[in-house]
């Protein structure tokens, strides 16, 4: 504004000596304008005097000729020349009033034309004679010739007056006129280009001004926005002056000074002293420095921000101090609200036994808060890096962490991870590892996290899982001992009537009744089996294709004629590890399933697909183990399961079929083989629009199948070795020496291993074959083979099991040369078994 100002100004002066310029101009013209109509009026009167002078000559001209020709006429009528010029006469005695000499010719010329009219009344009176007409005409010619003299010395006085006034007002005007054109031409070049510049210099300053404004509401609203106020305190003269906004800040009118005892008095009584220790301090050291107090406004405290600059003299005093204020109230109570938040945040990560971790990926460095001496009993500097946290990670989890950190790492996706930390005791904890990369200060993204101690949840769960599992064993015993009390009626109720019914025809019978209950039993129990995962399987490498094929026959003559079936395998189908029969079994229960679901009909659709599950789909399914697996998905058209039933499917003994359509295991039976075979099974359904089951098997990578042994020609069960039968349970135990007895073998039977390793070391001949059972009281099969080995090294042993266990089964799969007969048996089956034992030399006894 100031620079604005001065421009305008210094342009005064140069404007108004152009518009003197131009009013001289004008003045000149206006001069040189009245001089030519001067000189035009001048010019004017000369020509009516001349005009006049002229009128005067011819007046006596006239006047004398018309005297000589009235004399000569003899006509005595008197001429008045003085009455006949006498307007002329005046007329000249006008354009001789300023000028003397004029006046005197004038004055001559009225006596010469007195004299001449005397001359004129004298000639008509004594003109009778010719003698005296000559006289008289050369009288009026004298007095003629005087008169036209005067008159000739008069025009000539005239128009060398004329000349003189013509000639200067000439010269006088063009002067007048060149100067006032070139004053006007300097006036109207000035005025344009002082108008030009004077347009760019307002042009200029409104700019300025403009940007000025716009620099101070600029500055106006940065100052409102950030609460910042400009100041200066004049220490002599005790004043401060501010911006709006510092005044806005101390709650005062705006205005140009108040005195410094005005600001004093809004500072908060608390903060008084601080600010009377500041200044004492400013005086001994006049340096910049930053001041926070509190003042009173509205009745409310506010928090001030102080930046201090010092203006002195050269003996040090201060002048003034200058500088800026700040209501940093909103950021105080932010902070104050943030540590109250914290301090909250810290208790409940500490009480939740969370903790809050930041990783930075380039220093290689953590920073651990929340509770690391509750979860893992350790300081939070004992853990400084991500070597120090993967040392204390279970060897079993720390390949899925790494894996999951590399995905997190690449893709830029949270992490999320639950596996086993060691607590500072030694035992291992669960925990859920959470986090998130978030760009930091420096550009670089840190990894923002909270690793949740999971005992408690685990803990819970498994309580959880145990009463879930007591309530299915008790819903399964409670199937079981219904279906079993069924055939052990019919059972014991044919045995009573084979006691008192003596006809042979009755008995047999009886006896297959009898046969067909005990079937019925030992079906149910190869289910329970399969759904406990402890049904013995041999599993060979296949195709789910060609156990596909195989199982068609089963399924054509079952699923009926209204039930549309198409199958979709799979080019190029990956091989699996399975048993053949029991998968063959897992597709016909899916199978007549779905068929159960369309009582009217409909489509059931079985195809096969090589899948890739990746780690997404292993988060979302724990059980799942990443990698290639080969797809079996049976679909149907039926009526659908509802959602709140989907959950429920697998469970024992839990159907949506009418009382008496099904048992209830055959999708729990399912579940153990899929399991059993390292699988996933998973189901989707709509109500109304039909169900689909999807098997995953995973893809088998390992050594290719051996060739089956061939088959021998003949098959016998009888001989004559020495078998020792070793059953706690004395009713197997009965029934395996008499089928064995039966077939010709020597029997030695213990019912515990301790008895049998007495036979052992004191049998006096060869023992060709041991058959024990895996689970007995002490000692068990698996411990008593291997006492039997160390000691008979050529004795062969065959186990027996309701049940399989880890010691004889790994992972419920049959180990390759383990010999093994399922209870319940026949003893057709069990004669058949040892026989095959006892013929299969080719392999060590095991």
């Amino acid at each position: 504004m100031g620079k604005a100002t001065r421009s305008r100004i210094s342009a005064g002066p140069v404007f108004l000596g152009l518009l003197v310029l131009l009013l001289a101009a004008a003045l000149g013209v206006g001069l040189s304008w009245g001089n030519q109509r001067r000189l035009s009026r001048t010019r004017n009167d000369f020509n009516a005097s001349l005009l006049n002078i002229r009128d005067i000559r011819d007046a006596v001209q006239t006047a004398c000729r018309s005297r000589l020709i009235m004399t000569m006429t003899g006509d005595s009528e008197r001429i008045n020349l003085l009455g006949e010029v006498a307007d002329g006469l005046e007329h000249l005695d006008r354009d001789a009033a300023e000028d003397p000499q004029l006046r005197e010719i004038a004055d001559h010329l009225r006596r010469n034309l007195a004299a001449f009219d005397t001359t004129l009344a004298e000639v008509a009176a004594s003109a009778t004679t010719p003698g005296s007409m000559e006289q008289l005409a050369f009288a009026l010619d004298g007095e003629l010739q005087k008169s036209l003299t005067t008159i000739s010395a008069a025009r000539e006085r005239l128009t060398a007056r004329y000349e003189a006034v013509s000639t200067a007002a000439y010269d006088n005007a063009v002067f007048v006129q060149a100067s006032m054109l070139a004053v006007l031409f300097v006036a109207l070049a000035g005025i344009g280009i002082g108008a030009l510049l004077v347009r760019r210099e307002n042009r200029r300053r409104d700019r300025v001004e403009h940007e000025l404004r716009e620099s101070e509401s600029k500055l106006e609203r940065a100052e409102q926005i950030t609460s910042i106020g400009y100041w200066v305190n004049d220490r002599l003269a005790k004043t401060v002056a501010g911006s709006a906004e510092y005044f806005r800040i101390y709650g005062l009118p705006y205005t140009d000074l108040v005195p410094v005892q005005t600001i004093f008095d809004r500072i908060h009584p608390d903060d008084i002293d601080a600010i009377l220790r500041n200044h004492r301090e400013l005086e001994a050291d006049p340096g910049p420095r930053t001041v926070e107090y509190r003042i009173l406004r509205d009745g409310q405290v506010r928090h001030i921000v102080a930046h201090i600059t010092c203006e002195t003299e050269p003996g040090g005093r201060i002048l003034r101090t200058f500088g800026t204020v700040q209501d940093v109230t909103e950021q105080r109570l932010a902070q104050a609200d943030a540590r109250a938040w914290r301090t909250r945040f810290e208790a409940a990560v500490r009480s939740a036994r969370q903790m809050v971790y930041e990783r930075d990926p380039r220093a290689d460095s953590i920073c651990w808060q929340g509770a690391c001496g509750e979860t893992l009993g350790l300081e939070p500097e004992a853990i400084g890096n991500l070597v120090d946290w993967k040392s204390r990670l279970h060897p079993d989890d720390l390949p899925r962490f790494e894996t999951e950190l590399r995905r997190s790492a690449h893709s830029g996706a949270p992490f999320s991870l639950e596996y086993r930390v060691r607590h500072a005791d030694g035992r291992y904890i669960y925990v859920l590892d959470r986090s998130q990369r978030i760009p930091s200060g420096d550009g670089a993204p840190h990894v923002f996290g909270l690793v949740i101690d999971m005992s408690d949840r685990k803990r819970l769960e498994e309580e959880l899982l145990q009463a879930q599992k007591l309530e299915s064993i008790g819903r399964l015993a409670g199937g079981v001992a219904h279906d079993l009390n069924n055939w052990l009626t019919a059972i014991l109720g044919y045995a009573g009537l084979a006691r008192i019914d003596r006809e042979v025809s009755h008995l047999a019978e009886y006896l297959e009744r009898i046969e067909r209950a005990g079937n019925s039993a030992a079906k149910m129990t190869n289910q329970l089996l399969a759904f406990a995962r402890r049904k013995i399987i041999e599993p060979r490498i296949c195709s789910l294709n060609d156990i596909i094929h195989d199982a068609w026959v089963l399924l054509r003559p079952l699923l009926g004629e209204n039930i549309q079936v198409r199958t979709i395998p799979a080019d190029s189908l990956w091989k699996v590890r399975v048993d053949p029969g029991q998968f063959e079994q897992v597709i016909v229960n899916l199978a007549l399933n779905a068929r159960d679901a369309m009582p009217a009909g409909g489509r059931l659709t079985i195809e096969t697909l090589n899948v890739e599950l990746d780690d997404d789909y292993s988060r979302t399914h724990p059980e799942v183990i990443p990698g290639q697996h080969v797809m079996l998905a049976i679909s149907d058209t039926g009526n659908g399961i509802p959602a709140n039933q989907i959950g429920r499917v697998f469970e024992p003994f839990y159907t949506t079929k009418p009382r008496g359509s099904g048992t209830g295991l055959g999708l729990a039976t399912v579940l153990g083989l899929v399991k059993q075979h390292g699988g996933h099974i998973w189901v989707y359904s709509e109500v109304g629009k039909g169900t689909t089951f999807k098997v995953y098997i995973p893809r088998h990578l390992g050594e290719q199948p051996r060739p089956a042994a061939p088959a021998r020609a003949q098959i016998r069960s009888s001989g004559h070795e020495t078998i020792l039968v070793v059953e706690d349970e004395s009713l197997v135990r009965e029934l395996a020496v008499a089928a064995l007895r039966e077939q010709g073998y020597q029997i030695l039977e213990a019912d515990n291993a301790q008895r049998a390793l007495e036979f052992i070391r004191s049998h006096s001949s060869r023992i060709h074959l041991i058959v024990t059972d895996v689970i007995m009281p002490g000692m068990s099969g698996k411990q008593l083979a291997e006492a039997a080995q160390t000691a008979r090294p050529e004795t062969r042993i065959l186990y027996t099991s309701g049940y399989t266990d880890n010691v004889v089964v790994h992972h419920a799969i049959l180990d390759d040369g383990v010999n093994f007969l399922q209870k319940p048996y026949t003893p057709i089956l069990l004669a058949a078994k040892v026989r095959e034992v006892l013929d299969a030399q080719s392999e060590p006894a095991r």
